[in-house]
């Protein structure tokens, strides 16, 4: 999360945005200041095309501007809920989910200090699942793309973080999570 705090900090920022379909997806290497994939690109090589940190420069890096995310503690039972999620950035706002699978928008713009533009109600209540957590997030056209560990896919406004729509792909009762 740091590091993609920092490179969103030291890169150009889009005067305006453009709808992430799949056309920008495929060509997300053109967009080093943007972060738009969980691997980066679609073959996943995780590099950053910003030249502004280097080999002579990289111990000089420092956390600019720290944002508390929640899910750190320990969840269900005895496991550790906090999962890796890669934050995404799009033109200026990192997006993230912690470990209590709560999505959040971040605006990078300040570059001073950090503004959680929203932070999503909660997807799932009373569920039964050994994990609360998430397992990924996606930007699409004009959402942020959460899952649940009880089994449901969300798409939530990008602008406001509100739940659009919410599919189930299984059940966490019949042995899914």
């Amino acid at each position: 999360l740091a590091a993609s705090a920092v490179l969103a900090a030291l890169s150009p920022i889009s005067a305006f945005a453009f709808e992430i379909g799949p056309e920008r997806l495929l060509a997300a290497a053109a967009e080093p200041q943007n972060w738009l994939l969980p691997h980066g690109t679609y073959d996943a090589n995780r590099f950053s095309a910003l030249t502004e940190i280097k080999r002579d420069n990289v111990a000089e890096v420092r956390v600019q501007f720290p944002v508390t995310l929640g899910g750190t503690a320990q969840g269900a039972g005895s496991f550790i809920s906090m999962r890796p999620v890669n934050p995404l950035v799009e033109d200026g706002f990192l997006y993230v989910v912690d470990g209590w699978g709560f999505a959040y928008k971040v605006d990078l713009h300040a570059r001073i200090q950090t503004r959680v533009v929203w932070r999503s109600v909660p997807v799932y209540e009373d569920i039964d699942s050994w994990l609360r957590s998430s397992r990924g997030i996606a930007l699409y056209r004009n959402f942020v793309i959460v899952t649940s560990s009880d089994g449901r896919v969300h798409w939530l406004d990008s602008d406001s973080g509100e739940l659009v729509r919410s599919v189930s792909v299984d059940d966490p009762a019949s042995g899914y999570a």
